[in-house]
């Protein structure tokens, strides 16, 4: 995560260099070297995909402890992630930073006097402002402390573009324990074990991606995925359905499937009732790919999460043993995940056209893919900061086509539609 950057030679390159870096900087001279020490988090590919999303979470709770005590536990967790009170600097698509000119920890107290813990938390807060980070005018970071009348919340907002859900969801709960007055260990900081954008040449990727038969994304699809991703911004209002545990545990005993399955199989059949002509589907699962891929350890911060390709099924012979089986198959393919991801980081530097499944397939009228993010095995619910379980946790707002959400520990999971699926679910 540290970087120096070392400039040797002549004063002209001084205005380059400092426009790179977007601010002003105290240069020492010695002898002919112009030394400038800054810490950088550089973005992959896998994170500028995010640029334009923000994840946030908000835990909802009969009473907290005192705004100073989170805000002590807060300072002491953000010392392990600096790059979150960095700022983005669009020249080198990278947070910078200084430790010793660290920006301001933004965390508010709100009080919302008349307000309750009936209402959605995220209303009660001003959003995080996307646009100011990507300028690099704010901090990737920022969190609120709802003061309601009949008990309080917790809101973190952050750019998307410097973790994922594993990501968020874990410093959430290192939050909560250091205010428990608990030790931690820190989430690994260390970029250099993402694997290389440059590992193949150009060339190289080009020859391997069409072996293997990549999609490639002409006019046509890209035109379909644009008009795809601004209609799916135009779509809000989202569409859930609630299950109980006991009858999930019902469906797995009848079947012997996972929960992720037997999920699974209702969320895309539930779609598939209003899609009369679509005879076959294919499977696409986001997966946290850490220790399983590319001897990336298990909790590294950042963006680190893919869609894994299940398979293609049959949408009246398909079922949840089926896809446990699938999943379980395709999940063990960590050569195939691994190439499939190095590729991507180098064919998205190479600006190559192509990717590893059809996009344009899924966010759309009558999508061919099911896309599913299963969160559940976040358990934001029992984020504890020392006062009790939270009285419920909202989910992050993210437009994935389908989501598996539970609001409450041992409270019944709800699965999510978002986007084109939400329009498709509530059709008559």
């Amino acid at each position: 995560m540290e970087q120096t950057y070392k400039y040797s030679d002549k004063l002209s390159g001084l205005e380059s260099i400092c426009k790179m870096l977007g601010r002003k900087k105290t240069i020492i001279y010695l002898w002919t070297k112009v030394e400038i020490m800054e810490k950088i988090w550089n973005l992959t590919s896998l994170d500028t995909f995010c640029m334009g999303m923000v994840i946030k979470g908000a835990w909802v709770y009969k009473e907290l402890p005192s705004f100073n005590r989170l805000n002590e536990s807060l300072k002491t967790l953000l010392a392990y992630y600096p790059q979150l009170l960095g700022r983005y600097h669009e020249d080198i698509k990278a947070i910078v930073w200084d430790d010793d000119k660290l920006g301001t920890i933004h965390f508010e107290q709100v009080d919302c006097s008349g307000h309750t813990t009936a209402e959605n938390p995220y209303t009660l807060v001003e959003k995080y402002d996307l646009k100011g980070f990507k300028k690099g005018e704010i901090e990737s970071f920022s969190a609120s402390f709802l003061s309601l009348d009949d008990g309080a919340a917790i809101v973190i907002q952050c750019a998307h573009a410097t973790m994922d859900g594993y990501s968020f969801y874990t410093f959430a709960q290192q939050w909560a324990a250091l205010t428990r007055g608990e030790t931690i260990t820190p989430m690994v900081v260390d970029q250099s074990l993402i694997p290389s954008r440059t590992a193949l040449t150009k060339e190289e990727t080009i020859e391997r991606t069409g072996q293997l038969g990549w999609t490639k994304i002409g006019f046509g699809k890209l035109f379909k995925m644009l008009i795809g991703l601004g209609a799916m911004e135009s779509i809000k209002p989202l569409v859930a359905f609630e299950l109980s545990l006991e009858e999930i545990e019902r469906m797995k005993s009848k079947t012997g499937a996972s929960t992720n399955a037997v999920l699974s199989e209702f969320a895309i059949k539930k779609m598939l009732e209003k899609l009369p002509s679509r005879h076959s589907f294919k499977f696409i699962e986001v997966a946290n790919l850490r220790g399983r891929v590319c001897r990336m350890p298990e909790n590294f911060m950042g963006n680190f999460s893919q869609p894994v390709v299940i398979g293609e099924f049959d949408r009246d012979a398909v079922t949840s043993a089926d896809l446990t089986a699938s999943v379980t198959e395709a999940m063990s393919q960590t050569d195939t995940i691994s190439e499939n991801l190095q590729l991507t980081l180098c064919s998205n530097h190479y600006g190559l056209p192509c990717h590893y499944f059809d996009a344009s397939d899924m966010n759309s009228r009558k999508p061919g893919t099911m896309y599913i993010n299963n969160q559940l095995k976040f358990r934001a619910n029992e984020t504890d900061f020392g006062t009790g379980l939270p009285i419920r946790v909202e989910q992050s707002g993210l437009a994935d086509m389908i989501k598996f959400w539970q609001p409450t520990a041992g409270g019944p999971v709800q699965i999510i539609y978002a986007g084109f699926a939400a329009n498709i679910i509530s059709r008559k």
